[in-house]
């Protein structure tokens, strides 16, 4: 839980596949009520790092009308 520029530039990095569309979606900004997962398969946090994670799921509150 955050805000920007912190959490689009944390997602960002932390980002390294999933879905291309979705990718592209969250690439311009980090909306206002936006939530993103990211699955890590790693065994503990102290793993986890750039671009080792998968984007799960992006949503925007502008993209709950598609």
């Amino acid at each position: 839980i955050g805000h920007d520029p912190g959490m689009h530039d944390l997602a960002a990095l932390l980002i390294g596949t999933g879905d291309v569309a979705v990718r592209a979606a969250l690439r311009p900004k980090f909306p206002t009520a936006g939530v993103v997962v990211i699955d890590f398969d790693l065994e503990q946090w102290d793993d986890v790092g750039p671009g080792l994670g998968r984007l799960r799921h992006f949503m925007a509150p502008k993209r709950l009308a598609d």
